[in-house]
Formats: C-alpha cells, sequence, structure tokens
C-alpha cells in the first residue's frame, strides 16, 4: 500500500463528504475534524517500508508514489509535519463549529492540507512552489466567501504568493542547471535572496504581510487565525528543509545571523503594532508575526535546542491562539464587530467567555507565568551573553504584550449601556477548557512532544549531526 496515494485519497474524501453536507455546518465540521485527526495519527503511526502481518495478509506500506515525474516522498521529517499538520486541521475544524465560519470552511480547509502535505512531500522540494501556489488559490475562495467577500485581501495575499512561487521556481533553477556551491559565492548570494523572498511571504515576514490588515478588516478573524497558522506551519518545514538539504546555505554564519535579525525585526514591528489597534482582530494577526519572530530566533540558535524550542513553539501556540479566536468570535455573534466600541462592557455580557478570550491572549504571548514561559526563558539564557539586541526583544515583547493585555481587560470590563446577558453553549465552554489545558500541557510538559520532536531531529541529519 502506498501512504502518499493513500493519505491523499482519504484527504479528498473527507473534503467531498465535508461538502455535501455543507448545509449542516457542525455536521461538516465535525467530520472534516474527525477525518484529519485520524490522518493525523495515521501519517505518525503508521509504520513505513516495513511488511507485517494483519490476519492473513501481508501488508507493506511504501512510502513514496511518483506523480508527473516528480516524487511525492513522505519522509521523517516530512512524516512529522505532515502529522502536525492534520492535527492542527483537526484542531481548527473542530473548533470553527462554534465560530461560525462559511458552509464552505470545512471542505475547503481539508483541500488546503491536502495540498501542503503533497507540497511538503514533494521531491525535490523546491518544486513544491507550484503547490504553494494552488493552495494560495484554495485559500482566496476560504477568504473570499459571501458572508465576508475579503475580496482585497484575496487578491493581494494571490499576488505576493504567486511572487513567492516565481522566487522559489527561478531559485529551483539556479541549483539545478546553474550549480550553488560554496565556491560560487555570487550565484549562492543570489539564490538565497530568492528564497529568502519565497519564505518572507510564507512566514508573513513584514512587508509581506499587507495581506493580512486588509484580511483582518474584512474577513471573518477565525479564517484569518486558520490561513496564517497553516501558512507559518508550512514556511517553518521548508526553512528547515532547505537548511538540511543545502551544505553552501547551512555552513554561512550570516544564514542564522539574517535568521536572528529578521526575528528581532518581526518582534519589535508585531509588538508596536499591537499598541493602540482598535480592532482585536488585528491585535491577534499582529500577535502571530511577533510570535513567529520569535520562532525564527529560536532557529538562529543553530543547534538540536534550538530546534526542539522552534519545534515546540510552533506546537504551543495552536491552542492558545485557537482559544483566543473561538471566543472572540463568539462576541462577534453577538455584539457584531471586534472594535474596543463594540467590545467595551462584554465581560460584563458573559464572564467564563471573557476569561477564556484574554487567557488565550496570554498564553499565546508567553508572557511570564504562563505554561510556554520556560521555553522562552531558556532561549534567553543562550542569548544572554551573545546578543543582548535578543534579550532587549524578548522584555520588550513581554512588556508590551503585557500592556496589551491589561488594556483589552480594561475595555472587556468597563461599565457600558445595555449589558444584555450573552447565552454560552455548554459544549463550547468544554471546548475551550480542552484548548486550555492542552496549552498547559504542552507548554509546561515539553516530553509530550518529544516523540514528534525526535522524529523531525532524527531525520534532519546534515542539520543535526
Amino acid at each position: 500500500m502506498n501512504v502518499p496515494l493513500m493519505m491523499m485519497a482519504i484527504t479528498l474524501l473527507v473534503a467531498l463528504t465535508a461538502f455535501l453536507f455543507r448545509k449542516r455546518a457542525h455536521v461538516s465540521a465535525w467530520m472534516a475534524a474527525g477525518g484529519t485527526f485520524l490522518l493525523g495519527l495515521l501519517v505518525l503511526v503508521v509504520p513505513l517500508e516495513e511488511a507485517f502481518d494483519l490476519a492473513i495478509l501481508q501488508v507493506r506500506f511504501d512510502n513514496e508514489f511518483v506523480l508527473l515525474g516528480r516524487s511525492l516522498l513522505l519522509d521523517e521529517p516530512a512524516r512529522g509535519f505532515i502529522g502536525f499538520l492534520f492535527l492542527l486541521a483537526g484542531v481548527l475544524l473542530a473548533s470553527s463549529t462554534y465560530s461560525k465560519t462559511n458552509r464552505f470552511f470545512s471542505p475547503l480547509i481539508v483541500l488546503l492540507s491536502a495540498i501542503l502535505a503533497a507540497a511538503m512531500m514533494m521531491k525535490p522540494f523546491l518544486y513544491a512552489a507550484i503547490l504553494m501556489e494552488l493552495a494560495a488559490i484554495v485559500a482566496v475562495l476560504v477568504l473570499a466567501a459571501p458572508e465576508y467577500p475579503a475580496r482585497r485581501a484575496g487578491m493581494r495575499l494571490l499576488f505576493v504568493y504567486t511572487l513567492a512561487m516565481m522566487a522559489i521556481l527561478l531559485a529551483g533553477w539556479l541549483l539545478g542547471v546553474v550549480g550553488v556551491t560554496g565556491a560560487t559565492p555570487e550565484i549562492a548570494r543570489w539564490t538565497a535572496a530568492l528564497l529568502a523572498l519565497g519564505f518572507a511571504v510564507l512566514m508573513a515576514i513584514p512587508p509581506f504581510h499587507y495581506w493580512l490588515s486588509v484580511a483582518a478588516d474584512e474577513s471573518h478573524p477565525y479564517v484569518v487565525v486558520t490561513l496564517l497558522l497553516f501558512m507559518q506551519t508550512v514556511g517553518v518545514f521548508f526553512l528547515l528543509r532547505f537548511l538540511d538539504t543545502y551544505e553552501w546555505f547551512r555552513i554561512q554564519s550570516s544564514t542564522y545571523d539574517a535568521m536572528r535579525f529578521i526575528g528581532i525585526g518581526m518582534g519589535w514591528f508585531g509588538a508596536f503594532m499591537m499598541l493602540g489597534q482598535v480592532r482585536m482582530t488585528r491585535v491577534l494577526a499582529y500577535a502571530l508575526i511577533m510570535d513567529m519572530g520569535v520562532v525564527l530566533m529560536a532557529a538562529s540558535m543553530a543547534d538540536q535546542q534550538g530546534l526542539e524550542l522552534m519545534m515546540q513553539f510552533t506546537a504551543a501556540r495552536v491552542p492558545a491562539v485557537v482559544l483566543w479566536a473561538m471566543n472572540l468570535t463568539s462576541f462577534i455573534r453577538v455584539v457584531g464587530d471586534d472594535t474596543h466600541a463594540k467590545l467595551t462592557g462584554a465581560a460584563h455580557r458573559h464572564r467564563w467567555r471573557s476569561l477564556f478570550l484574554l487567557l488565550g491572549m496570554v498564553l499565546a504571548f508567553g508572557v511570564p507565568f504562563s505554561p510556554v514561559f520556560p521555553g522562552r526563558w531558556v532561549m534567553v539564557q543562550h542569548f544572554a551573553s551573545t546578543d543582548l539586541l535578543v534579550l532587549a526583544t524578548m522584555f520588550a515583547m513581554w512588556i508590551i504584550s503585557g500592556s496589551v493585555v491589561l488594556r483589552w481587560y480594561r475595555i472587556l470590563h468597563a461599565e457600558s449601556a445595555g449589558n444584555q446577558a450573552l447565552v454560552g453553549r455548554e459544549a463550547e465552554f468544554y471546548l475551550s477548557c480542552i484548548l486550555l489545558g492542552t496549552t498547559f500541557l504542552v507548554g509546561m510538559f515539553p516530553q509530550l512532544v518529544l516523540p514528534w520532536m525526535e522524529g523531525i531531529v532524527q531525520g534532519l541529519s546534515n542539520l543535526i549531526p
């Protein structure tokens, strides 16, 4: 049995089933969530390239499928990230049942997961740029829903991803035809610049985030968060894969210096942009940009500890951000908007929902006394004697993030006229508790995700000898 082919077939079947039940949004979302959860577990646990007995049959799962002359290879690094991608899709789809997204959200997100999974398996992986362009087209369909017709955001997203695809394909041509080694520094610089452009788009590094602010104003907040989490996760995978594959890029100290300085810039940019925002969706979007800066700073440590911290941060932020976005959309359903004027006094309408919203903010920011803080403190200690700018950036981010939480706490708990009660669902309360508990478990007990980390680290043998 061919695992990549089977995975693609099951994913398309789940997407088709979710599409057929699109008029019953809850059913469609839960079916899609269940299918992607099972796929994630299947990818992580199925034995590859090993024959074993199943009843009276002998079964062997192959990890490679050839498509149009290109190989889809499910190796260890791809296996870890694809499993995480499908589990991420499951969490987002399950939580979307209480976020009132559009009726095409579930099938399109499953289809997007399949395309991104195929891109992660593509060999040579630089040709995955074509699949990323296809993923951008699907993302535009998710953004430009009839309920939230974010046409400007969709066109901007398609433009920057088309730019990234051309840059990555040109870099692939330079690598495959011209040839890039440590003995060709001029070509190496141009190739690195083209790939940096592609990575910048995937990770929403400023100024290539400019579709995000428009999407935060025009589209559904939960849709914006979903797309950004997907794209940044794929960007992290491609960055690690590229570093592992090409020695000429990996051995240059300037590569890690660039990652560190870009991460520092993203941290300062995201932190300052959160100040004074009148829409909470924009605060959430800039928080994800700031957090990706922390991920890049961890990657710049250039050792196994940095790689493990990078993956821990990537995993731990998911339940916190989903908790924040899900409870924000619950308030929007009642007050009609996410501006501070509409959310003034919203905590009096439903206290536990406002509590979960604020907790989601605190956990996503990684401020002191949050469960993900110890990992960030380890990174601070690493740079304490080598780069004071990282140290200043982390402390500035914590101070600014804390002030943002206090500002929105005051807005949510301010007195306002007509504070009618907001009816909450019991199932939504339990789901918020699960997301909160998952964030604490992953943040305080990183050994829970060690099998996932170890599988990726073992596969990146060149990056971590």
